[in-house]
């Protein structure tokens, strides 16, 4: 077999800390996603009962 299925294979390296992390601006863009769309669907509703 390959060296990359050796069971004695050492831990990976931990993740370098100059990544950033994108898991808040993600979030951030999903929150303005979910407010247009309810500030859409009110403005329809309000079309509708006129």
């Amino acid at each position: 077999m390959s060296n990359q299925h050796s069971v004695t294979k050492r831990r990976r390296r931990p993740k370098s800390g100059k990544r950033t992390d994108s898991t808040a601006r993600t979030m951030a863009v999903i929150k303005q996603h979910s407010e247009a769309a309810k500030a859409n669907e009110s403005q329809r509703a309000l079309a509708k009962s006129v």
